[in-house]
Parts: structure tokens; C-alpha cells; sequence
């Protein structure tokens, strides 16, 4: 393909991300000139192809190091350029929180859905490490937090997080400053992550769950999740998933003093404990009062020890507790002792 095709169909795709104007097309063009020595031509320019920016862009880079082999020769000098020519795929802060907020107006499946298509286009989304327990969210030793306000549009040379195209939502949670932005970890599926502004460590509170809780009538479509592993140099931050329906279960039990809320459990498998509630208010109170069956037996659980996911049906909360693979061997036969407990609780009293 000319290079005058590539660098016609790339800035097309650029106009279409929204961050630019037709107007503005001769601007990039002359743009990626600098960057790359290809003089655009106007002539024999055909209709756009089916190529992806990622695929455009490599085609782009290949071509500076013909034209401009001084500059560009080692792989950050390449990685570099790369980086600069998928940022003009992505519009500024500004634009992508106006964008995102006019379409969460019309409905929350829009605007993530926008911002994971933004995402994909300008190659931000690069895939991880998988594990059994889902992609590993494995945080460089050194260097800069990826998560912090403060580096946003920042590139730092191996990291998955840190580019220039990397943007995030600015959201306000009972007066707290927090950010969402997609996980560059996964590239075939939306995993979003909501974090504070603060550079501050997340602990299992009433506190946590309000603004879970918030979260989730916000995005209705997501599960949110909290795992004291989720962190980059203490800065900690939620996991939000489109809701798995076969994770909403139909619970039968309930609990003394919440008569209002229900719970199920599985003996078998002796992992989950699920709450379902009207009252998110509730939650917490019924965590607190599972775990506290042990006490008296002095076979305490900790909150650090356990997984949280909360989700929204079309009727009621749902707090899904599990606890974590990684937990000790004691905290496991605190938590079969403690199913035990509770299985007599609502077999007794109810």
C-alpha cells in the first residue's frame, strides 16, 4: 500500500475517534510527515481500507525507519514513535470525559462501551498474563504509579499501563475523587478499574461498600470486585466485569435481625457466601455478623482473607464473599467452621 494511503486511512481514523475535525486533516497529516519523512500526495488516495490503526500504524513506523533510520534505532526510539503516532488516535482528557458523560446520559452500557471501542482502536488494550484466577495484575517494581492522576498521558518504556494513550473518567463517590479507566491487560474483553484520587490503600469497610454499592448503581451492568491484591505500590482499585448472570443466585435463608436481606452458601465447595439484600445498608452489617460467629470459639476470620463481588439485579444487591485462594490453611478451617455455625443459625431460628 503508498504511504500516502496508510497515513490517509490512519488520520481517517483518528477524525473518527473524535478527537478531531475534517478540518483538521491536513494538520495530522503533515504531523506524521514530521515524524516519519512521507510526503502525502492527494493523488490516487482510494476509499479507506479494513485495516486496523495497530496494523496502520506498524506500516507507518516501518516506513520512518527507512526514511529516518538515524532516529529511530533502538526499540524505545521505535516504541517512542509509536506511541506518538497511536496518540493521535486519542482525544484529550477533556473530550473523552465530556464524550463518556453525554452518552452515560443516554445509558451506562453506551459510554463503556465507547471508551473500551477508544480504547481498542488506539492500541491501548495490549493483553496480560493469564492465570487461573483471571489476568494477573503483576505491578512493575519500579518506576511510576500507573494508577495516579497525575501520570496520565505519561509513557514510561515497558509498561502496560503507562502510555501516552492511556485516559480514564473522572467520577465523584460520597465526595471522594475517583478515576475508571479500562485494564490494558485484557484486549478481547471490557475489565474496568475504579480507583481514588488519593494514593492510598483500600481496606473491606462500611466505607468501601457504600461506594461499591455506588459504583453499582451507576453501572448496573458490572460486577464490582475488591481483593486486598489489587494494588500498585499501595495504591489499591476495584475490578469492575460485565455481571455474569449465572453468578446471581437465588437465595432461600435468612439471618436473625435481617429479615429483610437472604443468604445462600455452599457447604460443598465452602468458598461462597452470597447476600441479597434491598437494604445495601445491610451488607455490611450482615458481613460483621457472619464472621463474628467464630469469635467466642476464638477462631477469628479477617476481611483481607476474603474476595468481594457486588452486583445488581433487577430487584435486589448482591454480595458474593469468597474466600481467596491464597488464604492459609487456617483461615480455611476458620471459614468451614464458621459455614457450620451459620448453617445451624438458620436451621435453628428459621
Amino acid at each position: 500500500m503508498e504511504g500516502s494511503q496508510v497515513i490517509y486511512d490512519f488520520v481517517s481514523l483518528a477524525i473518527e475517534s473524535g478527537g478531531w475535525m475534517k478540518t483538521d486533516r491536513a494538520y495530522i497529516q503533515n504531523k506524521l510527515t514530521d515524524m516519519t519523512g512521507v510526503i502525502v500526495s492527494s493523488n490516487n488516495i482510494n476509499q479507506v481500507s479494513n485495516m486496523t490503526a495497530e496494523e496502520l500504524c506498524q506500516i507507518i513506523v516501518d516506513m520512518a525507519k527507512d526514511n529516518k533510520a538515524n532516529e529511530y534505532q533502538t526499540e524505545e526510539d521505535i516504541d517512542q514513535l509509536k506511541q506518538s503516532i497511536m496518540e493521535l488516535l486519542m482525544p484529550p482528557p477533556s473530550v473523552v470525559n465530556a464524550m463518556f458523560a453525554k452518552k452515560f446520559d443516554r445509558s451506562p452500557l453506551e459510554a463503556t462501551n465507547y471508551l473500551y471501542w477508544l480504547n481498542q482502536i488506539n492500541g491501548y488494550l495490549s493483553g496480560g498474563k493469564e492465570t487461573s484466577y483471571g489476568i494477573e495484575f503483576d505491578a512493575p517494581m519500579h518506576g511510576k504509579c500507573p494508577l495516579c492522576f497525575e501520570n496520565e498521558g505519561t509513557y514510561e518504556p515497558g509498561s502496560a499501563f503507562l502510555k501516552k494513550t492511556r485516559r480514564f473518567i473522572r467520577l465523584n463517590l460520597n465526595n471522594d475523587s475517583w478515576g475508571y479507566q479500562l485494564s490494558p491487560l485484557e484486549k478481547d474483553k471490557e475489565v474496568g478499574l475504579f480507583f481514588p484520587e488519593e494514593h492510598t490503600t483500600l481496606f473491606m469497610t462500611n466505607l468501601l461498600i457504600d461506594q461499591m454499592v455506588q459504583l453499582v448503581d451507576l453501572y448496573t451492568h458490572y460486577e464490582i470486585h475488591y481483593s486486598q491484591f489489587n494494588y500498585f505500590y499501595g495504591h489499591s482499585f476495584l475490578v469492575g466485569k460485565r455481571v455474569n448472570k449465572d453468578r446471581q443466585i437465588l437465595c432461600e435463608y435468612t439471618l436473625p435481625f435481617f429479615k429483610e436481606s437472604k443468604l445462600a452458601y455452599d457447604m460443598e465447595q465452602a468458598n461462597d457466601v452470597v447476600i441479597q439484600t434491598k437494604r445495601p445498608q445491610d451488607i455490611w452489617l450482615m458481613i460483621n455478623y457472619i464472621f463474628s460467629l467464630t469469635v467466642s470459639h476464638k477462631r477469628g476470620l479477617y476481611t483481607m482473607d476474603f474476595d468481594y463481588y457486588l452486583s445488581k439485579t433487577e430487584t435486589d444487591y448482591q454480595m458474593i464473599v469468597s474466600i481467596h485462594d491464597n488464604a492459609s490453611n487456617k483461615s480455611r478451617d476458620n471459614w468451614l467452621f464458621t459455614l457450620e455455625l451459620l448453617k445451624n443459625e438458620l436451621e435453628i431460628r428459621y
